[in-house]
């Protein structure tokens, strides 16, 4: 590591002041927090992944599911329009009102997704049946008079019973009501011998939008009249809530959970971007303009906020609806709700019709997040026990053991020899211990070179004291000035013993010196200043 820079240098100051207990407490945490993370990213990513095919998943089951249902309610169209006609044709007599009532009667209540079963005379004449509840419904008949222009409307009311029906009520009324001027009738005229779906409109008795599917019925040649099945917009949407309520059988429990209402929204919508049908039944998807006329609700006039993305995304992804071919899965994290939602669109191969879903994240990732949480939990007791563990065993295994050697490296270093105590280490089996004995048999080695180091340096002192002693007193013997302070000492013995006879002295044996080489004394304590010896002289 370069130490050059301040920042570096102090960083590495800070590391090195960090106990060893600390490091591997903190080596313990890096290690399981790091492998934490490395199963939770993979994690993450693979739920999101999940998430993903589900929601594809979940809106192909509910476009398919859809798809099924409106094929299913054009289809009973078709196949009672063909019935119808079979049956006016050869069983039934249409100028019979009890057997046309029956049988549109027992018609309608085998058919719970019809809402009309209706029959317009070319000469005015109208005989229908209408749902007016599950169990209820009432049989029409309008007697047209050209003269008054008016119609005269015999309404009986059926309670349907498990046994049979049972009469509630009969009402007449006049009206203005023409058939062959309503706009069903008049679509089925326009094109003789084909069903013709019209456009949505409001049905003049439940003031609700509906949709007819109309044709022509002709006997001999002449046209006597025109037979509509007419069905209720809200009919789709109950079936969308459902749908979204309700799931399938054999889902799984958080397919179940995920179904729930209000839980995202399901649509159908035209290619002019009108709302037909819808799972929000707080919605209204259209407005009566007068009596006759809707107006439906566009999707960008929705106060539904899921309805609301789901124009947004459409617009942002420039969805086409005229065009739709084919399903687009669309989503927008960014939006007033503030999570993500996967936005679909399909077109139902019926009409211009299209079929929408809005389906919010937090559907699929609720259990997911609450499974994140159980787990961050889990895995933030697992480090603390972890760390506390590791912490214990660090101290008991390895910290405390380098801290004995540690301390005894310290005593050594203050010369506390006698302190020094690794008797538990040493009895230790492993590395540390061997490193304990190394380093006892070490310290004593280390003891006893001092002590012995010591004792040298004493004698060596002693020795160097009296070599030093020597050397001086040479150099003071063999100074001009000791010289000087010896001659003038002689001299001054002369002068007080002036009789004292030269007399010479006998050589001296062998190794003696001689007197004309007098040993030099021994050195004052204080030798006196050639000053001081003048003066005394």
């Amino acid at each position: 590591m370069n130490l050059s820079h301040p920042a570096l240098a102090q960083t590495e100051k800070s590391w090195r002041k960090i106990g060893l207990k600390a490091k591997l407490l903190g080596a313990v945490v890096l290690t399981i927090g790091s492998t934490a993370l490395i199963v939770h990213l993979p994690w993450n990513w693979t739920s999101q992944r999940n998430v993903d095919s589900v929601v594809t998943q979940v809106n192909d089951d509910i476009t398919q599911g859809t798809v099924r249902e409106v094929d299913n309610i054009f289809s009973h169209v078709e196949s009672t329009h063909l019935l119808i006609k079979l049956m006016f044709a050869n069983l039934i007599d249409l100028n019979s009102p009890n057997d046309r009532e029956t049988f549109y009667l027992n018609l309608l209540t085998s058919r719970a997704d019809f809402s009309w079963l209706e029959f317009g005379f070319s000469n005015g004449d109208f005989f229908g049946a209408n749902r007016r509840q599950s169990d209820e419904i009432s049989l029409i008949q309008r007697d047209w008079n050209p003269t008054t222009r008016e119609t005269q409307k015999t309404t009986r009311i059926y309670q349907i019973l498990p046994t049979g029906r049972k009469l509630l009520d009969t009402e007449i009324t006049q009206e203005k009501y023409y058939a062959p001027q309503r706009p069903w009738y008049q679509d089925a005229v326009n094109r003789p011998n084909k069903l013709v779906w019209s456009d949505v409109y409001v049905f003049r008795t439940s003031k609700q939008p509906g949709i007819n599917a109309s044709q022509t019925f002709f006997q001999d040649g002449q046209l006597v009249g025109v037979a509509s099945i007419a069905f209720e917009l809200n009919r789709i949407s109950d079936y969308l809530r459902t749908l979204q309520n309700n799931p399938n059988e054999g889902e799984s429990t958080a397919t179940s959970q995920r179904n729930q209402p209000g839980r995202g929204s399901i649509f159908i919508i035209n290619s002019k971007g009108e709302i037909i049908a819808l799972t929000n039944a707080e919605e209204t998807v259209y407005t009566v303009v007068d009596q006759d006329t809707v107006r439906l609700k566009t999707l960008n006039e929705a106060t539904d906020p899921l309805l609301k993305i789901a124009y947004a995304t459409a617009q942002k992804h420039q969805v086409n609806f005229a065009n739709l071919e084919s399903r687009w899965d669309l989503s927008n994290p960014n939006n007033e709700l503030g999570e993500t939602f996967y936005i679909s669109f399909s077109p139902l191969n019926r009409l211009d019709w299209i079929v929408g879903t809005v389906i919010p994240e937090s559907i699929y990732l609720q259990e997911i997040n609450r499974n994140k949480r159980i787990l961050a939990v889990i895995v933030i007791s697992f480090i603390g026990a972890a760390a506390t563990l590791a912490l214990y065993l660090t101290d008991r295994v390895i910290a405390a053991p380098i801290l004995s050697i540690t301390n005894a490296a310290n005593e050594i270093e203050s010369g506390e020899f006698d302190k020094l105590c690794l008797d538990k280490v040493i009895d230790r089996a492993d590395e540390l211990g061997q490193l304990a004995r190394v380093f006892q048999n070490m310290a004593r080695e280390v003891y006893s070179r001092e002590e012995r180091l010591k004792q040298q340096v004493q004698q060596l002192q002693i020795e160097i004291d009296h070599s030093k002693r020597q050397k001086q007193v040479r150099e003071i013997v063999e100074t001009d000035f000791f010289q000087n302070l010896q001659a003038k000492a002689r001299v001054m013995r002369r002068r007080v013993n002036p009789i004292e006879p030269e007399t010479k002295k006998p050589n001296p044996p062998s190794g003696e010196k001689t007197p004309s080489e007098p040993e030099a004394p021994p050195p004052d304590p204080a030798p006196s200043t050639p000053e001081q010896t003048e003066t005394d002289a």
